[in-house]
């Protein structure tokens, strides 16, 4: 029956072939798409369109060692197939299929050993699958590669700091402030540097960064609540006011603005504070929780 379905193939043109194939392939026939494309593959080698088709068809139905066979047959003409792996790696990554996206950037590892994306890539699958070493290795042989990709020197900070690891952590942070002084690249830093007992510096980088990029909230807020916490509440007050000036209906803003009032012994200015916040977000729970704390009275001085 094959070999009476091969006659038949080659007796077709082939955007006729191609056709059947794609039709069949779209509806899920795979046993009857495959013959179809590999009667393409082997009567126009050259053609990129059928080995495509049939890669596509072999990473639907998880025939992930089929698949890699056939896209180094496809390098072996030419690099032109590159952009077909990378294609098909994607795809199988968008759409889960984690193992063999996996498998098709390690080909592309092997195949362009200097090309840092695959390795990116096979780190970030490696990552949501909670496979850290491997991430972690992949990662630093990357960044052996090329010692100025941010994005890989990130994660690696990202990782080493779940881990524990803070002083590695720190070390990459730094590199990567160093690199692209971003301000969500500060906050991390200065969060680190706080946890490992360097206020000092931690506020001295978020100050920083607040006159590099004063319009940005995150910063100020972080920044404020650093100073809450070293008990600078008047300085801190400042900060969370900068906060709801450039985004009003910050929670966090009205709620820490308050707490800093109050620990200075502004309840009636905390009060006021919360009502704005309710003013813009009417109805928010914790402002009201809030607002009803401070509004009872202290029993304990009774």
């Amino acid at each position: 029956m094959f070999r009476f379905l091969a006659n038949l193939f080659r007796s077709a043109g082939k955007d006729a072939v191609l056709a059947r194939g794609i039709a069949a392939l779209e509806k899920g026939r795979f046993r009857k798409a495959e013959p179809l494309f590999r009667d393409l593959t082997m009567r126009f080698p050259e053609d990129r369109e059928a080995y495509e088709l049939l890669s596509c068809l072999y990473l639907r139905e998880n025939r992930t060692r089929e698949a890699l066979e056939l896209f180094r047959e496809m390098m072996g003409v030419g690099d032109s197939a590159k952009s077909a792996v990378v294609a098909r790696a994607a795809d199988a990554n968008r759409h889960g299929r984690l193992s063999a996206a996996e498998a098709l950037y390690r080909e592309l590892t092997t195949r362009y050993p200097q090309e840092t994306e695959p390795y990116a890539r096979i780190a970030d699958i490696l990552l949501i699958q909670s496979r850290t070493t491997e991430a972690e290795a992949m990662l630093r042989q990357l960044i052996a590669i090329d010692p100025t990709h941010v994005a890989a020197i990130s994660d690696l900070a990202e990782l080493l700091n779940e881990r524990g690891d803070l002083a590695a952590a720190e070390a990459c942070f730094r590199q990567v402030h160093g690199l692209d002084p971003d301000y969500a690249v500060a906050v991390r830093l200065a969060t680190l540097l706080t946890a490992r007992g360097a206020p000092d510096e931690a506020e001295a980088l978020l100050s920083q960064s607040l006159r590099t990029h004063p319009d940005d909230d995150e910063v100020a807020m972080e920044l404020g609540l650093l100073l809450a916490r070293r008990g600078a509440f008047g300085a801190a007050e400042a900060h969370f006011r900068r906060v709801i000036a450039l985004f009003a209906e910050d929670q966090k803003g009205h709620l820490q603005l308050a707490a800093a009032l109050t620990a200075q012994g502004h309840l009636q200015e905390a009060k006021v504070a919360l009502l704005a916040g309710l003013t813009l977000l009417p109805g928010n729970g914790d402002l009201t929780a809030a607002l009803t704390d401070l509004s009872e009275p202290d029993l304990s001085e009774t």
